[in-house]
């Protein structure tokens, strides 16, 4: 949040998600299914944070299919837009368009 905070204050636009280290080596490092609820949640909140202070950034979220984790959770943009519900990035977007 500190970056979205100074992001705003040097008049940035955009905020960019890099998803290259949520991921594993071994299919016994962790639950697949619990990190990705934990992504969904945290980019959640950064939503509902970027809203709650006015910023009007748009969200980046970049992938990386080939770094640095053997097993990334959102190597490519589809497994992005598949993060969320189509009624969730309807609710964001109708959020922010009725503060402008």
């Amino acid at each position: 949040m500190r970056a979205m905070d100074l992001g705003a204050e040097l008049g940035a636009k955009t905020f960019v998600l890099w998803g290259g280290r949520e991921g594993v080596e071994t299919d016994a490092c962790r639950r697949a299914d619990e990190a990705v609820k934990r992504l969904r949640e945290a980019v959640n909140f950064l939503c509902e944070y970027n809203v709650d202070c006015g910023y009007k950034y748009r969200f980046a979220m970049e992938s990386k299919p080939n770094e640095p984790r053997g097993d990334i959770y959102m190597a490519t943009t589809g497994h992005y837009l598949g993060l969320f519900p189509r009624s969730t990035i309807r609710r964001w977007s109708a959020s922010i368009r009725s503060r402008t």
